[in-house]
């Protein structure tokens, strides 16, 4: 039986921003939307959070609005066979709840179902190298970086990179790839240290090459589709589903991108040619789908990348669209981003992470 149940139901009336919240609590991609009274009316995965977000649609929206309303089920009287038979037929299902009379009182998980050890062996397949830009100043965490770079800046008891490691690894990293620069003895001196057990390269940039010139140092070295992730961000993904979507989207570059919502802290005023008062909106919210720095990448990119040139992510995507290259946006929630790269963000981080730790 689930613990915490609390944590895998909505009701009908929630945010789709709260609901989401909850799925990322679980940790299991999916919430049970219910009405007032407990009768399950729903269900929302994260692939239908994607979905949403993809359309436009607002994340104060209704969750009753975007959940599948045509979910399979079992009674609590259910067999086995019944279970089993449920998720043979249906591959896409990776969840099944248990109803009580239209009540939600249980949910059976696939993955736990069919064993913990298939599990594993299914997450660990992905044999995909991971390139971790750490050659920036970070300037933006001065006066830390004046004596540590910004990959080994602590939060709580070890480096951020640790953090960055440590998200990748369950996940079946077949290399990690580092690109240095500022402060690189330091970084590779932890490495030499602290990290014998793990397959790791530096990357050499001889000056400052930005977020994304580094990696024309890849080129010749990589034949297949990789993940990029800045020093100073860290996210909770389903990466097998990122490189899914990555590959089967055919996608040049694929982005990962948060949901974020940005408060005016003002009233906004809208007015007509005359300046006159059409509308008064006090401190409005909007939606957003922002960067979060880590990037799903085809070899075929590396070519518009030059040699030993400044060039940021930024550049590439322009470039790349420039070229009618096909880049995509795989959406992920605010609360799975953990962005360290400036002050306020590094003590926010801190808390969370803290908490995580001690929990």
């Amino acid at each position: 039986m689930i613990k915490k149940i609390e944590n895998f139901v909505s009701l009908i009336d929630t945010s789709l921003r709260e609901a989401v919240k909850k799925m990322d609590a679980n940790g299991k991609g999916v919430v049970i939307v219910v009405d007032h009274e407990g009768r399950m009316k729903g269900i929302l995965t994260d692939g239908d959070f994607r979905r949403a977000v993809l359309k436009g649609i607002e994340l104060d929206t209704p969750v009753n609005e975007i959940m599948t309303r045509n979910f399979k089920y079992v009674d609590i009287n259910y067999s086995l066979r019944d279970v089993k038979r449920i998720f043979l037929e249906n591959p896409i299902i990776k969840h099944i709840p248990v109803l009580d009379n239209g009540f939600f009182v249980d949910l059976i998980i696939k993955e736990e179902f069919f064993g913990i050890k298939s599990a594993k062996k299914e997450k660990q397949n992905l044999n995909i190298d991971v390139i971790i830009m750490a050659g920036g100043e970070g300037k933006r965490l001065d006066p830390f970086t004046k004596i540590f770079p910004k990959a080994l800046i602590p939060i709580e008891n070890k480096p951020m990179i640790d953090y960055i490691l440590e998200h990748f690894l369950p996940w079946g990293i077949s290399k990690f790839y580092i690109s240095v620069n500022y402060k690189s003895s330091l970084i590779k001196f932890y490495f030499q240290d602290s990290k014998d057990n793990l397959n790791y390269e530096f990357l050499e940039e001889k000056i400052p090459l930005g977020t994304a010139g580094g990696l024309k140092y890849l080129e010749g070295k990589v034949s297949k589709d990789f993940f990029v992730t800045n020093c100073d961000v860290i996210i909770k993904a389903d990466f097998k589903s990122i490189l899914k979507y990555h590959t089967e989207s055919n996608n040049i570059l694929t982005i990962i991108g948060s949901t974020k919502n940005f408060t005016i802290p003002y009233g906004i005023c809208k007015v007509d040619e005359e300046g006159k008062l059409l509308e008064f909106e006090e401190k409005p919210n909007f939606d957003f789908i922002v960067n979060t720095g880590v990037y799903v990448v085809s070899p075929r990119a590396l070519k518009y990348i030059p040699f030993e040139k400044y060039f940021d992510m930024t550049d590439l995507v322009g470039v790349l669209l420039e070229n009618n290259e096909k880049i995509g946006i795989f959406p992920i929630s605010e609360f799975s981003w953990i962005d360290v790269g400036e002050w306020e963000k590094y003590q926010e981080a801190y808390s969370i992470l803290k908490d995580k730790i001690r929990e």
